[in-house]
């Protein structure tokens, strides 16, 4: 009986160790994990959006200088309607869009006063533009006086389990396919 005894406590024993060990090893995997990503990422800071608490951007603009940065946009096409994050928008150039995967949208570009969209009125018509086509978007944001640019997604057909995924910046280095 006491052999009993002594091997279950040794087992149990064991047992403790590889679960200690474990615990160790996976610790010691996830803090090597996200040194690594911390290496890896580019540090930005990251902005909030009104609304969208749970939801962080980041900021590539540089002051004075075209904003000509591509911003990824995801829209859902099972929603009517959806907006883009509001960018500066330095030039009367044309907004570049750039739909890359999934169903065509309607764009329209949108113009405001302040990053949050304070005086947010239309700067362009709607155009439906297709996936795989890189348009420039005739719109008249900067010349209203307007400092701020949005897109807005309309949906063309009900998709609801297909995003439509692009790239969009509110000043462009050059005309592609004109919407005007």
């Amino acid at each position: 009986m006491n052999e009993k005894h002594t091997d279950g406590k040794m087992r149990k024993e064991i047992i403790a160790k590889i679960k200690k060990g474990t615990i160790m090893c996976a610790a010691a995997g996830a803090v090597a994990i996200s040194g690594v990503a911390g290496v890896a990422s580019v540090a930005n800071a990251a902005v909030a959006k009104p609304g969208a608490s749970n939801i962080a951007t980041y900021s590539y603009e540089k002051p004075d200088e075209p904003n000509t940065n591509n911003t990824e946009y995801t829209f859902r096409n099972d929603k009517g309607v959806g907006y883009s994050e509001f960018r500066y928008k330095y030039n009367t150039t044309k907004v570049y869009v750039y739909p890359t995967v999934g169903p065509s949208l309607f764009y329209r570009v949108f113009g405001a006063k302040t990053e949050d969209g304070l005086g947010i009125t239309s700067r362009s018509e709607h155009y439906k533009i297709k996936a795989g086509i890189q348009g420039s978007i005739t719109n008249y944001v900067h010349e209203k006086g307007d400092s701020y640019a949005c897109l807005k997604f309309g949906r063309c057909v009900k998709a609801p389990y297909v995003d439509t995924i692009g790239w969009w910046s509110p000043d462009s280095t050059k005309n592609y396919t004109i919407f005007d």
